[in-house]
């Protein structure tokens, strides 16, 4: 009997280590994102997210954050915050994102799964994927995968990819034929319509004066000796 309450106390005490291990692990596990987290307090922010590292304009918050070499060669560190992570970046429209985990880069930062999230100019997007990726380059927010936009003016929209605009026909056919009725064939000579060649002027020829008519009796009273 002895050995039976033994056992009991044994497992008794297991069962309440066991117990405080799991409320531990509740405590310092991953946080759900939600939406609500960016309207908290300073003061609410430092409970749920309790360290925090400025990196220039970005205030990365985590239940945990890790720093490590970013490369060999640069000397720059990049840091991981896990356990449910908050990233503010303080531009002139800042940006609030929300994760479980964030890693942010001297390049840039990087969220993804079905609860990131960013807020930016009113919006709020989410990923509707565990492949969904977020990177937050300089004021860009470029999405990759399944995601959700809430605005208040439109509502939620689901959009997997930005649509491309149909493109406008440059020409239409008709306008096509038109333009080729209209313009010369390249190979098509145009030949420069021949002068007309004038004749040279013909001078007139200067007019023969008829030879004078000679009177033949006076021709033979010339002819003949004088008479005394």
């Amino acid at each position: 009997m002895n050995f039976l309450f033994a056992d009991i106390g044994a497992l008794s005490r297991a069962s309440l280590g066991l117990a405080c291990l799991v409320l531990a692990a509740c405590s310092t596990g991953t946080q759900v994102a939600d939406p609500e987290v960016f309207e908290l307090t300073e003061g609410a922010l430092r409970k749920r997210f309790p360290k925090m590292q400025k990196i220039g304009v970005v205030e990365l918050s985590g239940a945990r954050i890790k720093d490590r070499a970013f490369s060999e060669d640069s000397g720059e560190r990049e840091y991981l915050a896990t356990g449910g992570a908050l990233l503010i970046k303080r531009t002139e429209s800042p940006i609030l994102a929300q994760a479980p985990e964030i890693l942010v880069t001297p390049e840039a930062a990087v969220l993804r799964g079905k609860q990131a999230m960013v807020k930016r100019n009113g919006q709020l997007i989410r990923g509707e994927d565990d492949e969904t990726e977020f990177v937050i380059d300089g004021t860009q927010v470029k999405i990759q995968g399944p995601h959700s936009i809430l605005t208040p003016e439109t509502g939620n929209r689901k959009s997997a990819s930005v649509a491309e605009e149909p493109r406008p026909e440059s020409k239409r056919v008709s306008a096509k034929k038109e333009e080729r009725s209209t313009k010369p064939a390249i190979n098509q000579v145009v030949k420069p319509s021949a002068k007309p060649t004038l004749s040279p002027a013909i001078k007139p020829s200067p007019s023969i004066k008829p030879a004078p008519k000679i009177d033949r009796k006076e021709l033979l009273n010339l002819m003949r000796e004088p008479s005394e």
